[in-house]
């Protein structure tokens, strides 16, 4: 069973879309999430690894220095770590984080179902949405309309 999006789902967002996605995530040690940092980790899939809610470090926004969160990340399929700012991370959402913005953003979440033919669909007020044999797909389809609709 597929546990999380894509960074392929991800990057089908638009920048918009995507910064309201991260405004509303609370990063959580084991996130998976896409780094648009550079070095060695831009544009890759990351896991964070450590993550102190006190580690502010500064950061250059604009020419002036600002204090941001950072996390330490390890690099998917690498034994590569990074110190990586939280601003520029995007989270690859998982099966409960979608359930949790679903039922945050739209309270109307009717259920979860799965039909005769083995497909996953998501029921939020009037629509079906989904029928994809992931379950995670279906909940990223939800997830995408809301997005769209913000």
């Amino acid at each position: 069973m597929k546990q999380r999006i894509t960074v392929g789902q991800l990057n089908k967002l638009t920048d918009a879309q995507k910064e309201h996605l991260r405004e509303w995530w609370t990063p959580q040690l084991g996130d998976f999430c896409l780094s648009t940092f550079g070095g060695r980790s831009n544009g890759k899939e990351v896991m964070i690894v450590i993550f102190d809610k006190n580690l502010k470090l500064p950061y250059l926004v604009g020419g002036e220095s600002q204090p941001f969160h950072y996390v330490h990340a390890s690099i998917v399929n690498s034994t590569s770590n990074e110190l990586i700012p939280i601003m520029s991370l995007y989270p690859l959402l998982n099966i409960g984080q979608m359930i949790q913005f679903i039922q945050e953003k739209k309270p109307a979440l009717k259920g979860i179902s799965k039909n005769r033919f083995d497909k996953w669909f998501i029921n939020i007020e009037t629509a079906q949405l989904g029928y994809k044999d992931e379950l995670c797909d279906s909940l990223w389809e939800a997830t995408t309309q809301i997005l769209k609709a913000v």
